[in-house]
């Protein structure tokens, strides 16, 4: 009789253990709050920290020059070296001089100083936090659990915000960089530049050159029997873009994503990160997994 008293008393007990279970178990819906609220505070963050001076200049998610300017701008740099050179060929030189650019040497600092301080700018906006609030608020998570104990994955959430919202978003940043590429200004020298001014300094000149040599073929090809390495210089400039907007909103907004993955680490796996007792619930799930 004892026995089976004692079976009956660990079948309640089991079956008390499963019903608190049911009690506590966290559900899908609170898991979707919880994790577009740690989207949410991500967002903050990542505009606070990309917002300040050099949050993106000095830091690994700097915007680099659009593909083949950097290519353009050091074929630039030597054509300039070779400019003494290159206005002695015969019958073309002295016409090819006037198109070699007077740009500084160290204007691709100008350059890359002036948009990733326009990208600045525009990150630390308000405007660009409730963009990506908004994008946050009205994103249907349909496999919240998935997202939440993605194993080893400390960027999912992140990763599926922008999977659903990056062009969305890109077409909503995209004015916002425009303003700030056109606005926001920095000293060189005597002058005060804006990334627009700076680029169309760089982009105009580069171009110029790159028409003049490639509607000038034929005598190159004479000019390089005398001067192969110089023509070939001549011939390395690659023509350039002359608006920068599409560029910097598609790695300003890379930038961001990158931040708000970094501040959803936190939270995963740091509790003092879990700045509510809604994450605290949510992402608590996660401990000692």
């Amino acid at each position: 009789m004892k026995k089976i008293f004692l079976l009956l008393l660990l079948a309640i007990s089991l079956s008390s253990c499963e019903d608190v279970k049911d009690i506590l178990r966290i559900s899908d819906a609170d898991n979707v709050a919880g994790l577009k609220q740690a989207l949410t505070i991500g967002a903050t963050n990542a505009s606070q920290i990309l917002g300040a001076e050099n949050g993106y200049l000095l830091s690994d998610v700097r915007i680099n020059l659009p593909e083949g300017a950097e290519t353009a701008l050091n074929a630039l740099k030597s054509v300039q070296t070779l400019s003494n050179t290159i206005g002695n060929i015969p019958g073309l030189g002295a016409m090819l001089a006037t198109y070699i650019p007077t740009i500084s040497a160290d204007f691709d600092d100008v350059l890359l100083k002036t948009i990733n301080r326009a990208a600045e700018n525009a990150a630390g906006q308000d405007e660009t936090v409730n963009i990506f609030k908004s994008a946050i608020t009205n994103m249907t998570i349909s496999d919240a659990t998935d997202i939440l104990f993605s194993q080893g994955n400390n960027f999912a959430a992140t990763q599926y915000l922008e999977s659903r919202t990056f062009p969305g978003l890109q077409a909503l940043f995209r004015p916002i960089i425009d303003v700030s590429l056109e606005t926001v200004t920095i000293s060189f020298g005597s002058e005060n530049y804006t990334a627009n001014n700076a680029w169309g300094v760089f982009a105009t000149q580069n171009n110029r050159l790159h028409n003049f040599i490639q509607d000038n073929q034929t005598a190159l090809n004479l000019a390089s029997l005398l001067f192969p390495n110089e023509v070939a210089t001549l011939r390395s400039v690659r023509a350039v873009s002359t608006t920068l907007g599409g560029h910097v909103t598609e790695r300003a907004l890379e930038g961001l994503f990158t931040r708000v993955g970094g501040e959803e680490q936190k939270i995963r796996t740091n509790v003092d990160a879990r700045v509510s007792p809604l994450l605290e619930r949510v992402f608590g799930q996660l401990d000692n997994r």
